[in-house]
C-alpha cells in the first residue's frame, strides 16, 4: 500500500512537469518504456537495487542506460532520482498513475473488449462510438480474445463494465433455474 501511495507522488510530479512542458505522452512513452525493460531484465532491476551494489555505480548505470534508451533530460533525472531513493521498482506502477493523470486531463478514457473471437474493424470502431457517446470522452480501445465467454462481448471502461457474454447469460439462466423462477 505504501509503495502504491509513493508511486503516486512520483507520477503526480512527473505529470506537473509534463503538462508545464506539453510533454505528457512522450514522457508516458519513456515511463512506459523503461518499465517494460525493468520487467524483462531481472538482471537490470538486481544492479539498480542491490544493495551490495554502491549508490555511484547504480547512478553511473543509469546514466549510461538514459544515453542508451535516449532518454530526456528530465526523464533521465527523474529515473536518477528513482534509483537514488531506492524506488526504481515503483516505475510500472508510476507508469500506470501517470497514464491515469494524462488521460484524465486529456479528456481520454481506455476501454478494454473482450470476445470470443476476433473483432472486425468496423464492430470495434462501432463499439468505440458507443463508448464515446455513453462516456462523453474520447476512447482508446483495446481488445481481448477470450474463447470461454462462448461468444457476445464484455466491455470495461474505467468503473464500468457491460457484459453481454453468452457465458454470462448461461450462467444466469442457470441460476434462475436453480432458484426455481421458471413457469
Amino acid at each position: 500500500m505504501i509503495s502504491k501511495v509513493v508511486a503516486k507522488r512520483y507520477a503526480k510530479a512527473l505529470f506537473v512537469i509534463g503538462k508545464e512542458e506539453d510533454k505528457l505522452e512522450a514522457y508516458q512513452q519513456e515511463l512506459n518504456g523503461f518499465a517494460q525493460i525493468l520487467q524483462e531484465s531481472p538482471e537490470l532491476r538486481d544492479a539498480l537495487t542491490n544493495p551490495v551494489y554502491p549508490t555511484d555505480m547504480k547512478a553511473r548505470l543509469m546514466s549510461g542506460l538514459a544515453v542508451t534508451l535516449k532518454l530526456s533530460p528530465i526523464m533521465s533525472n527523474f529515473m536518477k532520482l528513482l534509483v537514488e531513493k531506492r524506488r526504481i521498482l515503483s516505475v510500472p506502477d508510476i507508469a500506470v498513475l501517470h497514464q491515469k493523470l494524462t488521460d484524465e486531463f486529456m479528456g481520454v478514457k481506455r476501454a478494454v473488449v473482450t470476445a470470443a473471437i476476433s473483432l472486425a474493424e468496423d464492430v470495434k470502431q462501432s463499439v468505440q462510438k458507443a463508448l464515446e457517446k455513453v462516456t462523453g470522452k474520447k476512447v482508446i480501445l483495446n481488445t481481448e480474445e477470450d474463447p470461454s465467454i462462448i461468444g457476445g462481448l464484455v466491455v470495461r471502461a474505467g468503473d464500468m463494465v457491460w457484459d453481454g457474454s453468452v457465458r454470462t447469460q448461461l450462467w444466469d439462466i442457470k441460476e434462475i433455474i436453480k432458484r426455481g423462477e421458471v413457469s
